[in-house]
């Protein structure tokens, strides 16, 4: 009897050990050696705690970023975040123009100038080129089976000095440039703001006068000035060349916008629209016609290197002091 009742002790006991009963009666869970447990368990197991992403009060454009709660520029390397104007907006124009785009044309009634003065509103910020498109940078852009070739001639930059800014280009091959590598040319009124500022001042750099440590163009002190002179002996210099002309920005600086090249923008030549103020304007009526550039080039005086001088040219011109910058709007 006694031997009977070890047996059942024994067997008790050898049952217990291999339930979901520990010594104290709790369940344990069981595992057989080796068995893998479920993914979702495992990744709960070993996964490192991840910090939840930041957070804007409003949306963040395409060229911004959300940083500390805000909303802050995040333009692409080699290009520079232009701010929107205040409220208020900018004045735009000079009204020291007082014929159009060709000699001898006629402005309409009422419009005194050709840069008349008016209030410009740029609702949205921009990120702009700091360098004008160089020739290498175009030679690129041809590799890639979009861009055309430029006119070639004396001073033509493609295939021969790479640093040098783009010249001898249309305003369509400029554009297509732009397009190609997701930007677009600068209306007129985004090149005057982030060339003047609210300031008013006369050139990207200031109120003092250039000089060739500050821009390559004819300084009417040359030995012999002529449309084929300039800082540098004849042609562009190397893009970047002149950084005591440079505009200051918060966030960074745009090189060359007085003198070197002029540049195309996407805006048509025609009066400046006389109702106040104008909001984010674009002027393009005819592709085909007559195009706005700005800034000045190395075979131009002063006075065409300031913030404010409107140049013209046809779609189709080539020359060598006509090259271009891009645009990235969001």
């Amino acid at each position: 009897m006694a031997f009977h009742v070890e047996l059942l002790t024994l067997a008790a006991l050898s049952l217990a050990s291999g339930s979901g009963c520990d010594a104290r009666g709790a369940h344990a869970t069981p595992r057989a050696s080796g068995a893998a447990s479920s993914p979702a368990a495992e990744a709960a197991r070993t996964s490192v705690p991840v910090a939840p992403a930041e957070t804007c009060a409003s949306a963040c454009t395409s060229i911004e970023r959300c940083g500390a709660g805000h909303c802050v520029p995040a333009c692409p390397g080699g290009e520079v975040y232009v701010a929107p104007t205040p409220p208020e907006g900018f004045s735009m124009g000079a009204g020291l123009q007082t014929q159009g785009y060709m000699k001898g044309m006629k402005l309409r009634p009422g419009v005194k100038a050709f840069d008349t003065p008016h209030q410009v509103v740029l609702t949205r910020g921009f990120c702009l080129d700091a360098l004008e498109v160089t020739a290498a940078d175009y030679e690129k852009c041809q590799r890639d089976g979009v861009c055309t070739e430029t006119a070639i001639a004396r001073w033509s930059t493609l295939h021969r000095w790479p640093d040098q800014p783009i010249n001898d280009v249309s305003w369509k091959q400029a554009r297509a440039f732009c397009r190609h590598v997701g930007k677009d040319l600068p209306t007129e009124a985004q090149w005057e703001w982030a060339a003047k500022g609210s300031d008013g001042r006369q050139w990207p750099w200031g109120n003092e006068r250039p000089t060739c440590a500050r821009a390559d163009f004819t300084p009417s002190d040359l030995p012999t000035p002529s449309a084929n002179a300039g800082c540098n002996g004849g042609n562009a210099s190397a893009v970047g060349s002149h950084p005591e002309g440079a505009r200051h920005l918060p966030t960074g600086d745009l090189q060359d916008l007085a003198g070197n090249v002029w540049e195309w923008t996407i805006d048509n030549a025609e009066p400046y629209a006389t109702e106040a103020p104008q909001i984010d304007p674009v002027v393009v009526t005819n592709e085909d016609h007559t195009h706005i550039i700005r800034g000045g080039g190395w075979n131009r005086s002063e006075v065409a290197l300031r913030t404010t001088y409107r140049g013209s040219a046809v779609v189709g011109y080539q020359r060598p002091a006509l090259g271009f910058r891009c645009a990235r709007n969001p």
